[in-house]
């Protein structure tokens, strides 16, 4: 679009129709997706600038059209800016600054909070395209600021002069120097006969489309906002104000029975009021007689479910957590969950975004050994402090990053532990005071942390120091309050095969360690030379806690005052 085109009123008009089109479209997907009203109101207000800026300006400035469509392109360059660079900072920029680059992650704090972590996922949805119409009403704006830049440029210039030099005695003098800084525009207004212009009825036909444009999206953002604010519901801590909802919309729902009056379980009205595919985290606490209602099926878009110090009375496959009716969930957590066995609603195929199932505190005993036909593969299992006698061998058939049966009350590993039918990279056993040996045939090669702390293992087998593991740097055993550590009143470096030891200082605080197919190895532990070894170490504790769920944070976030 040329700025000196005789063409440019109409050009300039359909250029208008496509960003304003493009900025509802965006404006929408807020309303769905950014539970922070400043920024809704923020974007509606762009847009309903954008429509109205144009036939206001058109119709002051209808003397200069220069001057016109100098002013016309400025703030339509703003208005862009606003929209594809403001607006995403506003969303970047808080996440960015809490984001840990040395271990490429958020902290514990973050992502265990229901709150944060849907804000989260959902409010970066608006940096990426999640669909070819998306792309392209994310590219208008920037390509619309380009033009803007480039027509402004061309728009205004210096008028040039000829220098006194170049005139002949007796010629017109030049203008005086002062002139020479003007700013003026260029040839717009000089020939008005050639530029092509509105008809009379036709420009107030497109004013009005405009006019009649920003309001609809005005009201239709007054219309969402009504509907949040008028319904009260307390439960919900993330409410949304999304176009054309006619039901409460809500990201974040937490049902407290302690705080709903004693109530002891949720029901199917207190599901059916919410918006279905706004809901991404339901959070059930503080109830003592839970009756999953099959509601739980209406949210397609949950993203995380937590029940929180609660009884389980009944949960059976019609109120499941599956993989055709959740297809976006990606973490279950039940802490604090008193159930007599593992419920029918999580015995289902689940889906296959979700990342990590998590129990903490819990008088469960067993897992069905039908979870291997049901659940597929995933970062995080952790089973802590529930009353497992028993090694679950179910999870010798599942596939997972990082397993955890912290605090249970298992006696004894099974000898088959070697045969798994994946590696673990990391297998935390810290608490189960029972324990008193490791496996003699070993653990599937490939791991890389086994916590033993706090267990009654005495001896450490030959396989830990052998450099069986296929990683790099071997793996770590840590073993801080076992009876093989206190035993240990000094390091101690014995090569598993015929190298020399060396021993380092005496001190009982040191880390104990062997090499293998070397020269041995002093106090710090490192291989002297051949494969990876094994390190056990008594000293230095588990960085990632005996047990893996942040049980704490949950209690203070969930628990009644």
């Amino acid at each position: 679009m040329s700025v000196q085109s005789n063409y440019f009123n109409y050009l300039f008009l359909i250029r208008e129709m496509i960003e304003i089109a493009s900025q509802s479209y965006q404006m929408y997907n807020s309303s769905t997706l950014l539970a922070r009203p400043w920024i809704n109101a923020f974007f509606m207000s762009l847009v309903v600038v954008n429509c109205w800026s144009t036939p206001i300006l058109q119709h002051v400035l209808a003397h200069s059209s220069g001057l016109e469509r100098v002013v016309c392109l400025t703030l339509d360059g703003l208005l862009d800016a606003g929209s594809a660079i403001l607006i995403p900072l506003i969303v970047f920029l808080p996440y960015a600054r809490v984001f840990d680059r040395d271990s490429l992650s958020f902290s514990s704090d973050n992502l265990y909070d229901p709150q944060w972590f849907v804000n989260m996922v959902r409010e970066n949805r608006m940096l990426f395209a999640m669909s070819s119409q998306d792309l392209f009403s994310k590219l208008v704006p920037h390509h619309s600021l380009w033009s803007c830049m480039k027509n402004i440029k061309k728009l205004i210039v210096r008028q040039k002069y000829p220098s006194e030099s170049n005139y002949a005695p007796g010629a017109t003098d030049p203008p005086a120097k002062d002139d020479d800084h003007d700013l003026v525009t260029k040839k717009v207004d000089s020939s008005p006969k050639k530029q092509v212009e509105y008809p009379g009825k036709g420009k107030k036909l497109v004013h009005a489309v405009f006019t009649s444009w920003g309001i609809a999206v005005l009201v239709i953002y007054l219309h969402a906002r009504h509907i949040s604010v008028s319904t009260d519901v307390p439960a919900c801590k993330l409410p949304l104000r999304p176009w054309f909802a006619t039901t409460f919309a809500c990201a974040s729902y937490n049902f407290d029975c302690h705080e709903q009056g004693q109530v002891d379980t949720v029901t199917s009205s207190d599901l059916s009021i919410l918006r279905n595919d706004s809901l991404a985290a339901l959070i059930i606490s503080n109830c003592p007689a839970v009756k999953m209602p099959p509601e739980l099926r209406n949210f397609p878009n949950l993203l995380k479910f937590l029940l929180y110090n609660s009884t389980i009375a009944s949960w059976d496959s019609t109120a499941s957590l599956n993989s055709v009716d959740h297809t976006s969930l990606v973490s279950i957590c039940l802490v604090r969950v008193n159930m007599t066995e593992f419920p029918l609603g999580l015995q289902q195929e689940l889906p296959n975004p979700l990342t990590d199932i998590q129990v903490s505190t819990s008088n469960l005993t067993y897992l069905p050994s039908s979870l291997s036909q049901k659940w597929q593969p995933m970062t995080i299992m952790y089973f802590e402090f529930c009353d497992f006698t028993e090694f679950p061998l179910v999870l010798l058939d599942l596939r997972a990053d990082d397993v955890s049966l912290a605090g249970a009350k298992i006696t004894a590993l099974p000898s088959n532990m070697s045969s798994a039918q994946f590696a673990w990279i990391g297998l935390v056993l810290s608490g189960n005071a029972l324990l008193s040996e490791l496996p003699d045939a070993g653990l599937k090669s490939g791991i890389l942390t086994l916590s033993i702390e706090n267990t009654n293992v005495s001896e450490i087998p030959s396989w830990v120091y052998s450099g069986m593991q296929s990683f790099a740097g071997g793996f770590v055993v840590y073993a801080y309050n076992t009876p093989f550590c206190l035993a240990e009143n000094t390091t101690s470096s014995v090569a598993s095969s015929g190298g020399s030891g060396a021993t380092g200082a005496s001190s009982a605080e040191e880390t104990v360690s062997t090499g293998s197919g070397g020269s041995g190895t002093g106090p710090t532990g490192s291989a002297g030379g051949g494969m990876t070894s094994g390190t056990v170490n008594c000293v230095t504790r588990d960085p990632s806690g005996e047990a893996r769920y942040p049980l704490a944070l949950t209690t203070s976030s969930f628990q009644p005052s």
